[in-house]
């Protein structure tokens, strides 16, 4: 072998080795960036069982309120925020310029409350001393409110027949006599009321009964629960008709747990809730416990306005398909500010957006301030102005605060802070539909206060049995808390429209709604 071929060889080899060597390190590549994105997926795999962890501790062990540290106005925002009234148009407007912030006062004991209207009984406590000559100095008085225990009252009603001839004469029983149930309208009232009202389940009103001397079984008094139902049937569509006339409504929907017959365990239940708040008017709605967008749809059929909700899916697809070109959606800030605020534990940067948020809240805040006196209060128009003025600037800082962490590659999209950017800067194009109008909130809480009802009464009651127990379910809660936003008693409400509803003419069943009704006095003895 000369040298040439030497030479080739060596060369071959070399070459060979080369591509052994590129061939390796490109293994050694790919093996590294394997074990880089094992890392990365074990990391987040980690940090995302640790958000969790963070986020069922503080569900079990902290607290239970959105307040924050972090929510509370700082001196300089409520500056920014204070207003005043100027003339600009020919229409009163809102300004921040040149008003001192005025800090609230030092707190002081209030004093004690005395409650008119209550039956009174007054006790002369006089001397054992003879008081023969003396006069008297001054009076004494100390009140103290006394408890009557509840007591039920057995009533006969007998009529007298009068006979002439082959006439008769009697007087007619009142139509809420009619019915074969031994509970009159008050009772009915009361145990409705006490059940859907303050959540006092059957059983323990029937413990009540027994400790006065009335054995009532469970059974009947269900049944007594569900001829009511009926018999205000009307009035229920009534309200639902008057509630879908307003221009602007709060939906949103909860649970309660179902227990269809023949199955041991309960099935979750949906109960939809709407109100008016401009006719303070509620109404709620079961549909075989449904959560679907047919529910949604055949609640809004016919409707033309705007509702606010939160990011559900089918709220977002309310303007499609019957309801297109027909419905506005407004998002809710608050929902919004609870995903910020269970983020906040695990990422400091959670923050920053709920000092937008704490922001338009206190914008909101002189929209609506309560200290002020009513004619001191906003018009629409002024809280349209007001939130286009101060509000705009807020939103827009806070949109491209959204667009810079939504683009954020730190930002993990299943963490609770990705998760939080995510929905709002989705949400981002509703929420603003609030500045369309003075009526419109920021959220959605109206409907959520309203949908604690059931939630108490679940916690209580525990569950209903069948569907149809669900349908009576909502649809007495629509009373009842519709009640409560008109400041009426439901047992005194309840027990005058059973006695009225049968009787009262059809076309006018608005008048005995809760926003409406005014009580007629009739003599049941």
């Amino acid at each position: 072998m000369n040298d040439r071929d030497l030479i080739l060889q060596l060369t071959t080899l070399l070459s060979s080795k080369e591509e052994q060597i590129a061939s390796l390190s490109r293994q050694i590549e790919l093996l590294n960036q394997t074990l880089n994105d094992n890392q990365k997926e074990t990391n987040r795999i980690v940090s995302q069982l640790t958000n969790e962890i963070k986020k069922l501790t503080k569900q079990l062990y902290g607290s239970k309120s959105e307040k924050s540290s972090s929510l509370k106005l700082k001196p300089s925002a409520r500056a920014a925020t204070a207003s005043t009234l100027e003339e600009v148009g020919g229409q009163q407007v809102l300004t921040t310029e040149q008003l001192p912030i005025v800090e609230k006062a030092k707190q002081t004991k209030p004093p004690r409350r005395v409650y008119s209207g209550l039956e009174e009984r007054v006790i002369i406590l006089e001397p054992l001393e003879d008081t023969t000559g003396a006069r008297v100095v001054r009076e004494e008085e100390v009140i103290r409110y006394s408890y009557v225990q509840a007591k039920v009252v057995k009533i006969i009603y007998k009529r007298i027949i009068y006979g002439n001839g082959d006439k008769m004469f009697y007087a007619p029983f009142p139509s809420y006599l009619t019915e074969r149930c031994l509970a009159d309208n008050s009772l009915l009232a009361a145990i409705i009321a006490n059940k859907y009202g303050y959540h006092i389940p059957i059983q323990r009103q029937l413990e009540i009964f027994k400790n006065i001397g009335i054995d009532w079984s469970k059974s009947t008094v269900n049944s007594w629960i569900a001829r009511v139902t009926q018999i205000l049937g009307p009035l229920f569509e009534e309200l639902e008709k008057q509630v879908l006339k307003s221009p602007y409504l709060n939906i949103d929907e909860t649970t309660i747990p179902i227990l269809i017959k023949g199955e041991s365990v309960t099935k979750k239940g949906y109960i939809w809730g709407v109100i008016s708040p401009k006719d303070k008017l509620v109404t709620f709605r079961y549909d075989q416990g449904s959560r679907s967008r047919k529910v949604l749809d055949d609640i809004l059929e016919g409707y033309t306005g705007v509702i606010q909700s939160d990011g559900y899916a089918v709220y977002k697809d309310v303007g499609r398909g019957i309801n297109r070109r027909k419905v506005r959606r407004i998002a809710c800030l608050a929902h919004i500010r609870r995903k910020f605020i269970e983020s906040m534990p695990v990422d400091p940067r959670a923050k920053e957006g709920l000092d937008f948020i704490t922001r338009l809240y206190a914008i909101e805040k002189e929209c609506y301030n309560p200290d002020q006196p009513p004619d001191k209060h906003m018009t629409e128009l002024q809280i349209k102005q007001y939130r286009l003025t101060y509000s705009v600037p807020v939103l827009k800082e806070f949109y491209r605060w959204l667009q810079r962490y939504s683009r954020d590659e730190s930002v993990l999209p299943k963490s609770p802070f990705g998760k939080a950017v995510s929905y709002t800067f989705n949400e981002y194009p509703f929420l603003i539909n609030y500045l369309r109008n003075g009526a419109y909130r920021i959220d959605n809480n109206a409907i959520e206060r309203m949908n604690r009802a059931p939630v108490l009464g679940r916690k209580n009651y525990l569950f209903c049995g069948e569907h149809a127990s669900g349908d009576r379910t909502a649809k007495i809660y629509s009373l009842i808390e519709s009640c409560k936003l008109n400041k009426t008693d439901p047992i005194a409400y309840l027990q005058d429209v059973l006695g009225r509803v049968m009787d009262h003419n059809h076309l006018k069943l608005y008048e005995l709604l809760p926003n409406n009704w005014k009580p007629l006095e009739y003599n049941q003895n």
